[in-house]
């Protein structure tokens, strides 16, 4: 909270800097607008937001509950106060007691900074809380990383709240050790203690905390305890400069040396003899920042037979983690094996395919190839993984709003979680998983068992129309394309969210657990799997792949008759015993009681499954699914949503087109350039992990498979195949250099609203381009408008819905503010 002492207001223009003890800083600039009045108060909420909204200032910096230094410039850059903040825990307040004066305006008093005995936001401050020194700007991550050859100095500023002080400890920890306590030198009010050099070895796990003591007995420890009494820690894991590497460097401890091979069941998984489920107390070092009280162990299902394990990564204090590249802390990541893939393992695949749909302009996660080492030793190349979150979803553009987060489903299962109609609503939130707000579940599964019926043919309005309405058709179209330009096999009836943005009512679908991308069915230069021949085949290399006639598991028979086993990686491989274990391990998950017999057997009584002879739409196609539509659901694993996309012909003309445009962006070398310049990125390390676990696989291998094999083939059975020309000509041909739209009508009604129309013969991609002069708007990747078709740019989606819903309208939007007038100036510039 700022204050003016004097009548004058504190212009904007003025800077507020924070840096921490390793000396990373931060600013923020009040913006226009914004002042402090004159002997008035202004609240500011340093939460990294940097955004205005009336009374309400969120600035650009983030202040945390750790020590940290704060200073104020005036707008000449003229210093007016610094201050060393002290760790402060929840609803902890600091600052000038009250009766004292600190004036932004004029220059820096002598008014001593304390601990508040309580916060008072908007008004004066509270008087001093009767607590030990104040202890601020302790050595939280040494930089540079300590590396074994010198002590780590440890300082702290410690400065008196009631008394004198008497002095301050240092109190540190080297691996699960004894406590070791030293007294630490004052100079001036700074105190510093070392860390001996013999005891902080390469490699070596070290933590600390400081203690400071008044003449009244009275005791500061930072970092504080936490809730439960127990005690917490600063650190730092000590680099070993023996062990190189081309790759960041993410350290893991933990006391327990098989934490990453723990399972359970907080692990989604079997368990394995020995699991305990996440292992706590652990600690995590990466990006020069150390994190304690860190839960670690294994995740996956199938990957539980593979020797190296894929790791969970969990923070027990929320959102603290920094991966880089992101402009928020996470609360938990990945560290997947890269083990197996399809074909010849590239050991790539992930942040390969994250990478590529970033580039095509599908919403994506950060990932990375990182260099682990466990308990001071190597362990391997990983890739770490960012999930799904709020912020993930706010910085992929969506709204993420306290009214407007969610629904957001996560299909987990893959047992009746392809979007299919009929699972009931006991069922639903057990099949799949809800990573919105838990208190809001029984809305969620409402709005589900909508979009599903609605998908399915069973909603109110038919299906053609209930698309327009009911599904972001730029994004989901976009992500269908690029799903299918990298033969994706592993995405019909699991690894996808589905997200509701509330504002337009609109769902989306997005992509997860994606190392089943730039599928291939065999070794280099080998031959076809006999099953699985997934680049090979029709039934997965088909654009059409995930509508009812395409779908993605093979028939096999089990006690409840004959269904579609999940198609899991190395499925086609192993001996015929592993093959039993599979096949066994999949009954006992059906068999599920949680599951019920009834949700089973409405997903598998059909007798058969239509795996994939037919290609174009029949004459008599029935497009809404009006005619013999099962009362419980049909069994088949494809994805309804797809399937619906896929079965209209609007829709399906407007998938084709778009997949085209990244046919003609990306197999002309934009691809194998991501694929080579990841490939360079992690060989070394891949071939020295290979070594450590055993792996047989060769990156160079799998590099030229996908760079000889997968690529060229995909791209010729795309263009040869299926494009013009070829046996099954759905693709069309590239997009004319003159196609465009023509700017219709703008409305001012149901919160206005401007109509485009394509006058030409063919479906036209205008993914990118924008409408300029009175209008400002960009069109998404995806946004493709049929030929003959009209398309809405809206200001407000739902309101426009809740005029022209359930006519089949395509409407996309939100205009940045409502149009004025009915004939405003504007136009359509191309990408």
């Amino acid at each position: 909270m700022c204050r003016s002492s004097t009548s004058r207001p504190v212009p904007h223009g003025y800077q507020l800097t924070v840096s921490k003890a390793s000396g990373k800083a931060s600013a923020w600039t009040f913006p226009a607008g914004v002042s402090v009045p004159g002997n008035g108060y202004l609240l500011i909420l340093a939460d990294g937001l940097d955004t205005v909204s009336g009374s309400e200032v969120h600035a650009g910096i983030k202040l945390s509950g750790s020590s940290q230094g704060l200073s104020l410039l005036d707008a000449s850059g003229a210093s007016i106060g610094s201050w060393d903040l002290p760790e402060l825990a929840d609803d902890q307040a600091y600052g000038v007691a009250e009766g004292d004066v600190q004036a932004l305006d004029g220059p820096s008093g002598t008014s001593r900074l304390v601990y508040l005995s309580q916060p008072t936001p908007t008004s004066a401050n509270s008087g001093a809380a009767d607590t030990g020194p104040v202890v601020a700007r302790v050595t939280e991550d040494p930089a540079p990383r300590p590396n074994g050859g010198s002590a780590i100095p440890i300082s702290a500023v410690v400065t008196p709240q009631q008394a004198t002080v008497a002095g301050a400890t240092l109190t540190y920890v080297i691996g699960y050790g004894s406590p070791v306590s030293v007294d630490m030198a004052a100079t001036g009010g700074t105190y510093t203690a070392d860390i001996p050099a013999a005891e902080a070895a390469a490699g070596q796990l070290v933590r600390w905390y400081v203690t400071a003591t008044d003449a009244g007995g009275r005791n500061t420890v930072v970092p504080a305890k936490d809730s439960n009494g127990a005690v917490q820690y600063f650190g730092t894991i000590v680099a070993d400069p023996t062990d190189s590497a081309s790759l960041p460097i993410l350290e893991l401890y933990s006391e327990n040396d098989r934490a990453p091979f723990s399972t359970g069941p907080s692990s989604n998984a079997i368990a394995v003899p020995g699991g305990k489920g996440d292992v706590t107390g652990c600690s995590v070092w990466f990006n020069g920042t150390f994190y304690d009280n860190v839960s670690i162990r294994r995740r996956g299902a199938t990957s539980l037979g593979w020797p190296k394990p894929k790791i969970k990564i969990k923070s027990e204090n929320g959102k603290v983690f920094k991966l880089g590249g992101l402009d928020y802390e996470v609360s938990a990541f990945g560290l997947n094996s890269n083990w197996f893939e399809p074909g010849a393992n590239t050991f790539t695949r992930e942040p390969l395919v994250w990478e590529a749909f970033n580039q095509m302009g599908v919403e994506s996660l950060l990932s990375f190839h990182v260099h682990v080492r466990f308990n001071g030793k190597y362990f391997g190349r990983f890739s770490l993984q960012e999930e799904w979150s709020k912020d993930a979803l706010e910085r992929n553009g969506f709204d993420t709003s306290s009214s407007g987060y969610g629904p957001f489903w996560k299909s987990n299962s893959g047992i009746g979680t392809n979007l299919r109609f009929g699972v009931t609503t006991t069922d639903l939130p057990v099949v799949y998983e809800l990573e919105s707000s838990k208190s809001k579940q029984d809305a969620a599964v409402q709005a589900l068992e909508a979009f599903t019926a609605g998908l399915a043919g069973g909603g109110p309005v038919a299906r053609s129309k209930y698309l327009f309405d009911a599904v972001n058709l730029p994004q989901v179209i976009n992500y269908l394309a690029a799903q299918t330009l990298i033969l994706n096999q592993d995405r019909c009836t699991k690894n996808f969210y589905v997200y509701l943005d509330a504002s337009s009512g609109q769902w989306s679908m997005l992509p997860w657990d994606v190392e089943s991308g730039f599928g291939i069915d065999r070794g280099l230069g080998g031959q076809p799997a006999p099953d699985y021949c997934t680049l090979a085949c029709e039934q997965w290399n088909s654009p059409l792949y995930c509508d009812r006639n395409h779908t993605q598991d093979l028939v096999i028979s089990t006690p409840y008759g004959r269904i579609s086993q999940p198609v899991t990686l190395g499925a086609t491989s192993g001996t015929p015993a592993s093959r039993r274990r599979r096949l066994s391990s999949l009954q006992t998950a059906l068999g599920t009681p949680r599951l019920g017999r009834k949700l089973l057997q409405s997903l598998f009584q059909d007798t058969t499954v239509d795996t994939g002879a037919g290609q174009d739409l029949d004459s008599d196609y029935d497009a809404n699914l009006t005619s013999g539509r099962p009362a419980s659901g049909a069994i088949g694993s494809y994805n309804y949503l797809a399937d619906a996309v896929l079965s209209l012909p609007r829709t399906r003309a407007m998938y084709m087109r778009r997949l085209r445009t990244l046919m003609d962006e990306f197999t002309g070398g934009r691809l194998a350039g991501i694929v080579t310049t990841l490939h360079t990125q992690i060989r070394e390390e891949a071939i020295r992990d290979n070594a450590k676990w055993g792996n047989s696989g060769n990156p160079d291998t799998g590099y030229q498979q996908l760079i000889k094999e997968q690529l060229p083939l995909r791209k010729q059975q795309l263009y040869d195949v299926y494009g013009p020309g070829g046996d099954h000509p759905f693709i069309p041909g590239a997009q004319a250099a003159g196609a465009g739209l023509t700017i219709g009508q703008a409305h001012t009604d149901a919160g206005s609203w401007l109509e485009l129309t394509n006058p030409g013969a063919e479906a036209v991609d205008v993914s990118g381009w924008a409408l300029t002069g009175d209008v400002d708007f960009t069109f998404r990747p995806g946004t493709v408008v049929d030929a003959g078709d009209t398309i809405v740019v809206a200001a407000d989606i739902l309101q426009f819905k809740a005029s022209y819903g359930g006519q089949g309208k395509y409407v996309v939007g939100p205009l940045p503010q409502p149009l004025t007038s009915s004939s405003p100036s504007v136009s359509l510039v191309k990408a």
